[in-house]
């Protein structure tokens, strides 16, 4: 996903690093500044709320992938690299893992543009009520 945020509007993401995160090196916290970042990117693009969302997930997926990437680094590669890159069904299962995460991802990112504006929303269908469940017993009427 990192990938795909990097490749993508290169000139504003090179924009917004030199004059926004980078500026921010003074609070000592890279995921403040990454999150500030993707905050004046929203209020850039607008006020619709599908903008937020999408930055909020990219937030959420890059440092996730960050996480995951470091343990494999540290962790995984260290003890089992030699086996594994040596075997040709590791290479298939980690293309496999590697394609499906980013068509799961990436559809979830870019979903939330459907919903860019409030009046999308009056599109979706209202949830059927739950019927209450039948151990609650009906109220009982006492006339007197």
């Amino acid at each position: 996903m990192e990938h795909y945020v990097q490749s993508f509007n290169v000139n504003t993401n090179q924009w917004v690093g030199q004059y926004i995160y980078k500026r921010l090196k003074f609070l000592n916290n890279r995921t403040i500044s990454y999150g500030a970042a993707l905050g004046f990117l929203a209020i850039w693009h607008g006020y619709h709320s599908g903008y937020y969302m999408a930055f909020l997930m990219e937030y959420m997926v890059v440092s996730t992938e960050k996480q995951i990437t470091n343990f494999y680094d540290k962790v995984v590669l260290p003890r089992y690299g030699n086996f594994l890159n040596s075997s040709d069904v590791y290479k298939i299962l980690y293309f496999a893992t590697l394609k499906s995460y980013n068509i799961v991802y990436m559809g979830w990112c870019l979903a939330s543009f459907v919903f860019l504006k409030p009046s999308t929303f009056e599109a979706l269908p209202l949830p059927m009520p739950l019927p209450l469940p039948m151990s609650v017993p009906p109220p009982l009427l006492l006339l007197p």
